[in-house]
């Protein structure tokens, strides 16, 4: 299965999501000497984690839209959560399928959300990563 995007997610969506993103400083302690995670939330679970070994960047996550795109290792995997799936007002879980092949849509999708983040050095970090080897 191949995740696409859906058609009501536009550019000016994208771009409203990554204004909203906001940084959460609760909790976000070094597990190991070296290591920090950095983690941006934004409205409908969208989600930028962001970890780090000795400065550098290692693993980059980021949910949006139901859509979602890892970055780890030299690799780029798209897939789809089910976060924005309602009962009764809550998500009913936090599932990820991953794709069995990249969906480039959905890393078009998220290239156009990073850039549009107010923190350009940060996007100008992460949207290399965002280029399929």
């Amino acid at each position: 299965m191949l995740t696409g995007v859906p058609t009501s997610l536009t550019e000016a969506k994208l771009t409203q999501l990554a204004l909203e993103l906001r940084e959460v400083r609760i909790g976000m302690r070094e597990s190991e000497p070296g290591r920090n995670r950095r983690w941006l939330q934004g409205p409908n679970y969208t989600d930028l984690i962001l970890d780090f070994a000795d400065g550098a960047l290692e693993r980059m996550e980021l949910t949006f839209a139901s859509l979602w795109v890892l970055a780890m290792d030299g690799q780029l995997f798209t897939g789809h959560t089910d976060e924005l799936d309602v009962h009764q007002g809550h998500p009913v879980a936090r599932l990820v399928a991953r794709d069995e092949a990249l969906s480039h849509p959905v890393i078009a999708a998220a290239r156009t959300l990073l850039s549009r983040m107010p923190d350009q050095a940060l996007a100008a970090l992460l949207i290399p990563l965002l280029t399929p080897a």
